[in-house]
């Protein structure tokens, strides 16, 4: 989807036979990153076979069940607000995440050999949730790509833990066939935790590990989708150099979603109202002014209600972009960020949603922008060293910032001078 300007009228279908009301709200999806806390804290080497008899097996390194861990450690995060999703079922509630793993390893038929298939996690999660009578407050929602098909999006990640909602990820590495998708993959399960849901690219994303369990964040989409799937980057040797080994492709994920207003609300995320259509005879159909939201990404929240109070519910980012970006103050560099080879500007921060990144122009003619001499997509970044300029010379430099449609707003352009190369005295000592 491009960008939205000016009135957009938000418009709504549905099969059902006696739609009440049609109800719009939003929340901001540009920065910060989504950050979900009260993540489950098991570890894998501690969740066994069910022959455990629910005590965490921790005397052998082979019964590492990533699946059910993984799903423990997103279910214990909404079980914080909600207490029934801790429930055990014959009474009491689970004192910690390993202890619910277990129970889930049972529920997703999660073995040594063969670890969790994609159909037994969903099972098994409503399994678990059917259980405890929850199953008509919660929906799992599998994204499972289908043979031949593509896989999810990381941006469809994005979208489930802006929104709230427990997502287990499943992602692997290609076998020797080199294909994902594949037979033969290497496949992990992770907790989802952080992501940059701007649609269309780019970004990071966070899990929690249950090797560990620690924290990681990978860069999305910095390699080349294989077969159809979409890889990430996770720099774990610190080297900021890809290697084979820290590339994944995300396979399939799962998303655990409220059901109905009750456990919508105790997700506790301040929606934004934009609007309801009470006229069902019509179609469904809301106008927005767009230019009283500020630029950039949201998530938006689309619900329709029957004539009995069921509710169903979708979502999409959206992205406004109705002005051109604030520009910045270029600074004139201080006596000691000038010498005779380099110059250090400092400007100050965009602090537009829709920052896309920082250019710095170089010229040597007064009032044209010359040659971009980096680009910096890092909105916190603020300075940087130009390297590599002839000695006393007049250089001019201008930083430009582009959103993330491509509309750019310049700095005023400053004159620096390099010094003079200085001097060296050989001294000769008796």
């Amino acid at each position: 989807m491009g960008p939205l300007q000016n009135l957009v009228h938000f418009n709504s279908t549905t099969l059902d036979e006696d739609p009440a009301f049609f109800s719009l709200d939003y929340i901001n999806a540009s920065r910060p990153l989504i950050n979900q806390e009260g993540l489950g804290n098991a570890n894998q080497e501690n969740v066994g076979t069910p022959n455990t008899q629910g005590t965490p097996q921790t005397d052998d390194d082979v019964n590492n069940f990533c699946g059910p861990t993984s799903a423990a450690n997103a279910l214990w995060r909404l079980g914080q607000n909600d207490p029934a999703l801790l429930g055990k079922p014959g009474g009491g509630q689970f004192n910690n995440a390993t202890e619910m793993a277990e129970e889930l390893g049972n529920d997703t038929k999660t073995d040594p050999v063969n670890g969790t298939a994609t159909d037994d996690m969903t099972d098994g999660l409503r399994e678990y949730l059917k259980k405890r009578n929850l199953d008509g407050n919660y929906t799992v929602k599998p994204h499972i790509p289908k043979v031949g098909g593509r896989g999810p999006w990381w941006s469809d990640v994005g979208h489930a833990l802006r929104q709230g909602e427990a997502v287990i990820m499943l992602k692997v590495k290609p076998g020797k066939d080199g294909t994902v998708g594949t037979a033969d993959d290497i496949g992990h399960y992770e907790t989802g935790k952080d992501a940059n849901p701007y649609p269309g690219g780019g970004g990071e994303v966070s899990v929690r590990d249950p090797k560990g369990p620690t924290d990681k964040s990978g860069r999305v989409k910095v390699v080349p989708k294989n077969n159809g799937f979409e890889g990430i980057w996770f720099d774990e040797d610190g080297d900021g150099e890809e290697d084979d080994c820290e590339v994944w492709y995300l396979l399939a994920f799962w998303e655990i979603s409220p059901n109905n207003e009750y456990t919508w609300g105790l997700q506790e995320i301040a929606y934004v109202p934009l609007g309801e259509d009470v006229v069902p005879f019509d179609g469904f159909s809301i106008p927005v002014e767009t230019t009283q939201i500020h630029d950039g990404f949201y998530l938006l929240r689309g619900r329709i209600y029957d004539a009995t109070g069921n509710v169903g519910m979708n979502r999409t980012t959206i992205y406004i972009n109705n002005h051109s970006p604030n520009p910045v103050v270029l600074e004139t560099p201080s006596l000691e960020d000038v010498s005779f080879s380099s110059v250090t500007l400092q400007w100050t921060q965009n602090l537009d949603e829709d920052f896309g990144m920082y250019q710095i122009f170089l010229s040597s003619s007064e009032g044209t922008l010359g040659n971009v001499v980096q680009n910096i997509s890092d909105w916190t970044i603020t300075s940087y060293t130009v390297d590599d300029l002839e000695s006393e010379t007049g250089y001019y430099f201008t930083v430009r910032v582009v959103d993330f449609s491509g509309l750019v707003a310049d700095s005023s352009q400053i004159q620096v001078h390099t010094t003079v190369i200085p001097e060296f005295q050989s001294w000769i000592i008796l």
